[in-house]
C-alpha cells in the first residue's frame, strides 16, 4: 500500500509531505495507480522547489519520498506571498492523492497529521 502523509503545522499549512510504499495495483512498471500518485506528488516537489525557489529539504528513493519546508529561516517562505503560492501548489497535490485514495481505497491511504502529532515514521 503507498501511505501518503500530509504534516500540517498549527494553523492547519502544510508544512510536509512524505509517501511510503507501493500502491500494489498492478506489476511494477505497470502500475498506474502508483504512477499517478508519483507523478502529483513529483510535481508538487518541482513546483516548490524549482518553479518557486523555496528552500526544503527532499529525500527520495525507491518508494519513498518526502519533502519538509524549511519554514525557520528561509526569507522566501516567510513572505506571505510565496507561502499563500506554496500552499496551493500543496493544496492542490493532497486534493489529487485524495481523489486517487478514495477511487483505489485499497491501495492508497492519505494520512493528515496536524500541528504536535507524531511525524515518525510509523502510520
Amino acid at each position: 500500500m503507498l501511505v501518503v502523509e500530509v504534516f500540517r503545522g498549527e494553523g492547519g499549512e502544510i508544512v510536509g509531505l512524505r509517501a511510503r510504499g507501493h500502491a500494489g495495483w498492478a506489476r511494477h512498471g505497470q502500475d498506474v495507480v502508483c504512477a499517478g500518485a508519483s507523478a502529483i506528488l513529483q510535481a508538487a516537489v518541482l513546483g516548490i522547489i524549482r518553479h518557486l525557489g523555496l528552500p526544503a529539504r527532499l529525500q527520495a528513493g525507491d518508494g519513498y519520498l518526502e519533502l519538509r519546508l524549511e519554514t525557520g529561516g528561509g526569507a522566501a517562505v516567510q513572505t506571505p506571498e510565496a507561502w499563500g503560492r506554496a500552499q496551493a501548489v500543496l493544496e492542490t497535490a493532497v486534493l489529487g492523492i485524495d481523489e486517487i485514495a478514495r477511487q483505489y481505497a485499497r491501495h492508497v491511504r492519505l494520512v493528515q497529521r496536524h500541528g504536535g502529532e507524531s511525524d515518525d515514521h510509523g502510520t
